[in-house]
């Protein structure tokens, strides 16, 4: 379960500026490493995912 908030600026008649983040929420992580003559190795690790864009349009009116 995540959430999104953006907004978006006119800049000039045509030319728009976005900003839209998505925060995706808390993600658990289970890993394992091995590599040959070196016992496995077990990890787990919580991960906070979150992504931040940005967008330039031009309008067509």
């Amino acid at each position: 379960m995540g959430f999104k908030v953006g907004a978006e600026l006119l800049i000039a008649k045509r030319i728009s500026l976005q900003v839209v983040y998505f925060g995706l929420g808390d993600h658990e992580l289970n890993m394992t490493t091995s590599a040959p003559g070196i016992p496995d190795e077990l990890a787990e690790s919580d991960m906070k995912v979150s992504i931040l864009t940005v967008g330039f349009g031009y309008h067509f009116r």
